[in-house]
């Protein structure tokens, strides 16, 4: 099962160059290739490791997006930062820390977005106002029109940079968390279900990044 810390799976450091870390690469898939390994489950798991490793680190944009969740909440709650754990963390615990990982993310894409344009935040507030004053007859911050709202409007409020952003994220913790055996073997509809609970959370983020960029410019009348 691979480790956590990709970087440290393929022996170089965070700052390493494409060349460097395509050079520790063919070293370690030669040490532990299966033709000179025969007989040998531990080298068969290190390869494993090794090549889940480079998938990510060998393209640009994962090699950004597992750099953000690396850096986030993540790796801190499962390993700690700048360690190497000696087992496998835990599958529950790996789960739940990227699912905030990523939840903050998103939520923080779309706030400062929304920040941005206060002309925008304020024609919002202004047709949640009328929803609420409908209903109850009076002004007040109700989160769950705000939400109710933010669920209509949020992909009309998302740039093309942050879907992709989105994509890029969400894929790179799915393969780690797959890494992490939150699946049981080659499961593909758990794997399935495994992203889509992902793409759940980012979403939540990004519905939570509305509600906060509200919150903060709502004035009651």
């Amino acid at each position: 099962m691979a480790r956590l810390d990709y970087y440290a799976v393929l022996e170089v450091e965070p700052d390493s160059s494409d060349d460097q870390i395509k050079k520790s690469y063919r070293r370690l898939a030669l040490k532990y290739h299966p033709d000179t390994n025969q007989g040998k489950p531990e080298a068969e798991v290190k390869i494993r490791e090794i090549n889940a490793a480079y998938e990510v680190l060998n393209d640009t944009d994962s090699r950004k997006a597992y750099d953000r969740l690396r850096f986030g909440g993540y790796r801190q709650q499962v390993d700690g930062f700048g360690t190497q754990p000696e087992e496998t963390p835990d599958p529950g615990v790996a789960f739940k820390a990227m699912e905030e990982t990523l939840h903050d993310e998103a939520q923080r894409d779309v706030f400062l977005t929304l920040i941005k344009d206060q002309e925008r935040i304020m024609k919002e507030l202004a047709i949640i106002r009328t929803r609420v004053v409908e209903k109850q007859g009076y002004d007040t911050f109700q989160e769950a029109f705000v939400i109710g709202r933010a669920k209509e409007v949020i992909q009309t409020l998302v740039s093309d940079d942050l879907i992709q952003r989105r994509e890029h994220l969400v894929e790179v913790a799915h393969q780690m968390l797959l890494s992490q055996g939150v699946c049981r073997g080659n499961d593909d509809k758990e794997s399935d279900a495994l992203r889509k609970q992902l793409e759940k959370f980012y979403d939540e983020g990004w519905v939570d990044g509305y509600r906060r960029a509200c919150e903060m410019f709502y004035v009651r009348r």
